[in-house]
Order: structure tokens, then C-alpha cells, then sequence
């Protein structure tokens, strides 16, 4: 999955470079600026409504079809008795970045399809309307709402937890490989009452920490995961088929 989203950033990114293209010898633009507005005022209001058109379309899209990506990666995962998956929120928020990702890809395309060799025209029409925003720092921007995107698609279909029959499967946003532990493999668990914000607040809110031989560890309040164990009693589950005893703390 890691290697797919970055496949598709990596196009995406390309298609920008070109889109964002100018003559190599630089464009000699000798025209007034309220005759530039003339000209392309109305072109750049169809462009920005396209983008919004695609953008809507595309984050709609990006929030059915995410948990759809997720669901499939973990059916692939046998004998399943608990699985954990990012919450509402990660596909949410990945479709708002996809959305304006995407939209802002469609209108430029629509765009420079529409003004074929007036689309270098167009972008120094903006660069004068907008004092001097150049295209240089317009595809920065827009290279960095990509990398938001596809982090945030990562988030939400890249990350989960999963316990079968004899396995616990892990599989972290940013971490290159799943990993795998036997049961035999998880050291302890442990139930924490609070947490402390990042304001200095104690926060009271029951969570699961598991901690595994090999020093890792996954707090399920941190990972952001649903559903939370408790609302499936995973917790009593999961200390009869370890034989382990619950830990239990008032802060981590």
C-alpha cells in the first residue's frame, strides 16, 4: 500500500512540473494588467470552479473509498479475531487533503488545456494580480498539500492492528514492514487511566498499552484506532488467551 500511494504522488508530481512549464527563454508579457484581467478574468473564475467541482467529487469519493482500501487490506489477513482500524477522523481528514489535492491538479490540467499557449500568459497574469507569486512558490505548495494528502492516506489505510488465532499483526503509518509477534511475544498489558495533554492537562481517558519482547509498543489512545478495545471487550479477551495478568496505572 505504501508503495502504490507513493507511486501515485510520484505521477502526480510530474504532471505538476508540466503543468507549471514555461518557455525556456521566458515570457515577454507587454500588456497592461487590467487588459490581462480582461482577458483571463473569466477563464479563471471556470478554472476555479472546476477546481472546486473535481475537488468535492474527488473528496467525496476519497472518504467512501478509503475504508473500502482499508477493510480489503486487512480481509487478507487470516483467521481474524480482533482487528483494529483508523477511526472516522484519518479518512476525513485524508479526503479533505485528496480533495484539494486533486482539485487543484484537474483545474490546472483544465486549464492549460483550455489556454494552450496562453496558459504561460495566464500564469504571469497571476503572478502580477496575486504582487509577484510567482509559479516556483505556487508548485511548492501545492507539492506540500501532495505530501499532506498522501501522509494522510497512509494514516488511514496503512495503520491497524489485527489478532488472530495465533498472531498479533502490526503495522504502523510510517513503518516500511508489518510486523508479526506470537502471543508469547507480548510481555504485558497494561490498562492506563490518564493521560497528560499536551498543555499540561490530566486527561482522564482508559486505554490499552501493549508492550511487546522486542521493547515496542502500541497505545491504543495514541494510534487512534476504533473501535477502542474497551467498547469490545477485547482487554478480558485478551488476557484469557495470554494468561496474563492486566496492569494497571493510574498515568504511563
Amino acid at each position: 500500500m505504501s508503495f502504490v500511494i507513493f507511486a501515485v504522488f510520484a505521477v502526480s508530481v510530474v504532471l505538476l512540473f508540466r503543468l507549471f512549464r514555461l518557455p525556456r527563454n521566458g515570457q515577454a508579457v507587454y500588456k497592461p494588467l487590467y487588459e490581462l484581467h480582461l482577458q483571463h478574468q473569466s477563464v479563471h473564475y471556470r478554472l476555479v470552479g472546476v477546481g472546486l467541482l473535481a475537488g468535492a467529487v474527488a473528496g467525496l469519493g476519497s472518504y467512501l473509498l478509503l475504508p473500502a482500501i482499508c477493510d480489503l487490506r486487512l480481509s487478507y489477513i487470516p483467521q481474524k479475531e480482533y482487528t483494529f482500524r483508523p477511526a472516522a477522523g484519518a479518512f476525513r481528514t485524508a479526503a479533505i487533503f485528496l480533495g484539494l489535492y486533486i482539485g487543484t491538479l484537474v483545474a490546472l490540467y483544465w486549464g492549460k488545456r483550455r489556454l494552450k499557449d496562453k496558459w504561460a500568459e495566464y500564469l504571469v497574469y497571476q503572478s502580477l494580480r496575486y504582487k509577484g507569486l510567482s509559479p516556483a512558490p505556487l508548485k511548492v505548495s501545492v507539492i506540500v498539500l501532495g505530501l499532506l494528502a498522501g501522509a494522510a492516506s497512509l494514516a488511514a489505510t496503512d495503520h491497524f492492528i489485527a489478532f488472530t488465532t495465533d498472531s498479533i499483526v502490526v503495522k504502523s503509518t510510517f513503518s516500511p514492514r508489518v510486523h508479526r509477534y506470537t502471543y508469547d511475544q507480548l510481555e504485558e498489558i497494561r490498562q492506563v487511566e490518564t493521560f497528560t495533554s499536551f498543555t499540561g492537562t490530566v486527561v482522564y481517558d482508559p486505554h490499552a498499552v501493549l508492550l511487546f519482547t522486542d521493547e515496542r509498543n502500541w497505545n491504543f489512545r495514541s494510534e487512534g484506532l476504533s473501535p477502542r478495545p474497551e467498547e469490545k471487550e477485547f482487554i478480558p479477551w485478551l488476557l484469557r488467551r495470554t494468561g496474563k495478568k492486566l496492569v494497571q496505572l493510574e498515568a504511563e
